[in-house]
C-alpha cells in the first residue's frame, strides 16, 4: 500500500531512451513520433513491479490457492508522479486483454519508491484496491495505462506459440512459478530486455524488491531417470523412477512427487 520500495539502476538507460525519442521525433513527421496509444510509451517513471496469479494452499500437498493473486506497481523516477485515473489490466489464458483489475482512486500520488498494489478480494494482503476475477493459473499478465489511456507498461507469462496483448515489444516471458514456494515475478531492472529484467523469488508484496534471482535448487545427485504416462494394456500403466547419480547416499524421507498436467501446471 502505497510503500517505498528499494530503487534499481537504470534511469539512465532511461534518460537514454528518451534522448532517442527526440531525436527520432526531428527526423521524422510528428504524427509518426508519437506513439500509437496501445503501444508502450517508454520513459514512465512507473512501471509494473511484482505479480503473482496464486499462492500456497494450507499445507504443501494443497493446490494452488487461486485468491493469493495481486498486482504491484512502483515509481520508479525521482519525482513524484500522479497516478489518478490510471487502470490496470489483466490478460487472460489466451492471451486478451480484461478488466481493467483497478482504477486509481482520484488524488493518488505515488512518491519516489512507492508502490501501489491491487490485490484479489479475500487474498489476505494489505492492497490499494481489490478485484474479484483472479489472474489465470496458466498464461496470464499485466499492463498499464494511464488517465489518458496511453499505455505505460506491460508484462506477460506465456508459451511461445499464444500472442498476448501484455507484451513488451512483441515478447513474453516463459516462466512459472511455484506456488508452494510463495513465488512470484519481480521487476529487478528497466534495460527494456525483459528476460533481464524480471526475475523469480519469494514474494515481496509491498515492499522492496529482491535484487536478483532468488529461488534455491538443491543438487544432491537425484535425478528423474525414467518415467511413462501410459501403457499398451492400460492408461493406468504410469510410473516415475528416479535415480541418485551423486556419489553420497541421500535420505528421501518426506520428499514429495508432484505431476504436471496438459498446461503445464502442478
Amino acid at each position: 500500500m502505497l510503500r517505498r520500495s528499494g530503487m534499481f539502476r537504470g534511469r539512465a538507460l532511461l534518460a537514454a531512451g528518451i534522448a532517442a525519442t527526440v531525436t527520432l521525433g526531428a527526423a521524422l513527421p510528428a504524427a509518426a513520433a508519437l506513439p500509437m496509444r496501445y503501444d508502450i510509451e517508454p520513459g514512465s517513471p512507473v512501471l509494473i513491479s511484482e505479480i503473482a496469479n496464486g499462492g500456497p494452499g494450507a499445507t504443501s500437498q494443497a493446490n494452488r490457492d487461486s485468491a493469493k493473486n495481486f498486482i504491484e506497481i512502483t515509481n520508479y523516477g525521482n519525482q513524484p508522479v500522479d497516478i489518478s485515473g490510471w487502470k490496470i489490466y489483466r490478460c487472460g489464458q489466451t492471451g486478451g486483454g480484461y478488466g481493467p483489475q483497478a482504477v486509481v482512486a482520484d488524488g493518488t500520488v505515488l512518491q519516489p519508491g512507492e508502490q501501489y498494489v491491487t490485490a484479489r478480494e479475500g487474498s489476505g494482503y494489505e492492497a490499494d484496491s481489490y478485484y474479484d476475477t483472479s489472474l489465470h493459473a496458466f498464461g496470464f499478465g499485466a499492463f498499464l495505462e494511464d488517465a489518458t489511456g496511453q499505455w505505460r507498461d506491460a508484462i506477460g507469462f506465456y508459451h511461445e506459440d499464444i500472442h498476448t496483448d501484455c507484451h513488451v515489444d512483441g515478447k513474453w516471458l516463459q516462466r512459472g512459478l511455484q506456488h508452494r514456494l510463495d513465488e512470484s515475478h519481480q521487476r529487478v531492472s528497466n534495460t527494456g530486455d525483459i528476460e533481464r529484467d524480471w526475475v523469480v523469488a519469494p514474494r515481496t508484496v509491498g515492499r522492496p524488491n529482491v535484487t536478483e534471482h532468488d529461488v534455491a535448487r538443491i543438487d544432491n545427485g537425484l535425478r528423474f531417470s525414467e518415467f511413462n504416462n501410459s501403457g499398451s494394456a492400460s492408461t493406468t500403466d504410469q510410473y516415475v523412477e528416479i535415480t541418485n547419480y551423486g556419489d553420497d547416499p541421500v535420505d528421501v524421507t518426506g520428499y514429495q512427487l508432484f505431476r504436471c498436467g496438459e498446461n503445464g501446471t502442478q
